[in-house]
């Protein structure tokens, strides 16, 4: 993943088109296991549940839900009411989760407390 960050970085510096979708897909399903460990602070009953939704061509959806061992992720959108959904694009997604302060805010509706957060998830090493 912070090979492909690293890899924006230049193409975006030395004037170069992305890597693409399917690229950016494959970083953002794996940044996405690192939004469990951001709700871990925030407690709520279990079976509360949390979309993550990533809008755009290569998106994608995941759902968070409070367990008795802490949160739990899983793939697509909760069959049930949400307490917050969280949207981003593919872009978006990934500079939030990468903390780039350049990176467009997630928008959401729901719960601030779990949307915030949402927002402060860091699947990155470092600051």
């Amino acid at each position: 993943m912070e090979r492909y960050v690293h890899q924006q970085q230049i193409r975006s510096a030395s004037g170069q088109p992305p890597l693409g979708g399917p690229f950016a897909a494959a970083v953002v399903q794996t940044a996405v296991h690192a939004l469990p460990r951001a709700l871990g602070g925030v407690s709520r009953p279990a079976g509360t549940a949390v979309a993550f939704i990533v809008d755009g061509e290569y998106g994608s959806a995941w759902h968070l839900t409070a367990g008795p061992g802490g949160w739990e992720l899983g793939r697509g959108i909760p069959a049930g009411p949400t307490a917050c959904e969280v949207h981003a694009t593919v872009e978006g997604a990934i500079g939030s989760l990468v903390r780039d302060p350049a990176a467009p805010a997630l928008t959401w509706q729901g719960d601030p407390e779990l949307a915030a957060a949402v927002a402060g998830a860091k699947a990155i090493l470092g600051q």
